[in-house]
């Protein structure tokens, strides 16, 4: 800068005494220009610094709401209780989502307003079930959403919530699946049945409940009979050799009378 000042005043014929207080007195205000700009641009650089860190502090989650019940929708809430991201997991889902306006609400009132949704409503009706999964990755947070939902669902029958760890459920996205129906993906695979992950999806939670329902039955039953068989043999065997006994005691009776 002060090399191209120099430059300029070379081809000027004035005298030079002019000439050198001219520049000296341009590149001191300059300077006086540069020591202002400096703690502005740091200034804003701190601002740039800071706007972005609120911004990946908002908008990451610190609970996760998986709410099931043929549409499959997960709810991301960050640490100021606020709804920041929808996600939708089968055909129903998005059509459920399409007629939420819940982002940026926080997840009371974004929760309220999917139990009192035409859709959900008209699935309940119907006699399904209503499962909603808390996944706390802010342990606090995740016991006052526990709490708020359990309230909310405890006056009906077919509503039902719980928690998950995180930690036990991190490869349900990686097949398609929310972390609701991927714990009765779960479930399901513990008691045998192999579905996959797309079958599973266009499934219904009671659809799904009352496979698992039934399946545990059967093999209640199965126990029962397969514990009463081995009875009636004991049973069996055990008359058998009372029955042998008493012959024995009789025809030894019959020896001693005769």
């Amino acid at each position: 800068m002060q090399n191209k000042i120099k430059s300029a005043f070379d081809n000027i014929h004035v005298d030079d005494n002019l000439k050198n207080q001219t520049i000296t007195f341009i590149q001191s205000k300059t300077h006086h220009k540069l020591n202002i700009l400096r703690p502005i641009c740091a200034t804003f650089a701190c601002l740039v610094l800071v706007g972005f860190g609120g911004y990946k502090a908002y908008f990451t989650p610190t609970s996760v709401i998986s709410i099931d019940i043929n549409p499959s929708i997960e709810l991301d809430v960050n640490r100021f209780d606020k709804i920041i991201s929808v996600d939708s997991y089968n055909s129903d889902g998005e059509i459920l989502y399409n007629s939420l306006d819940i982002m940026f609400k926080n997840y009371d009132s974004a929760i309220d307003e999917i139990l009192k949704n035409e859709t959900v409503l008209n699935y309940l009706s119907d006699d399904e079930l209503l499962s909603i999964a808390i996944i706390p990755i802010d342990e606090n947070q995740g016991k006052n959403i526990l709490e708020y939902v359990s309230n909310c669902t405890a006056q009906h029958q077919n509503m039902h919530c719980y928690s998950l760890n995180s930690d036990e459920v991190n490869n349900a996205h990686k097949l398609g699946l929310s972390y609701g129906k991927y714990k009765a993906y779960l479930q399901l695979q513990e008691l045998g049945i192999e579905l996959t992950s797309d079958e599973i999806n266009q499934m219904s939670m009671r659809e799904i409940n009352d496979l698992i329902s039934s399946v545990k039955q059967n093999s209640s039953q199965d126990t029962n009979q397969s514990t009463n068989s081995g009875k009636g043999q004991n049973c069996g065997q055990n008359n058998n050799q009372n029955n042998n006994g008493h012959h024995q005691y009789g025809n030894q009776n019959g020896h001693k009378n005769n």
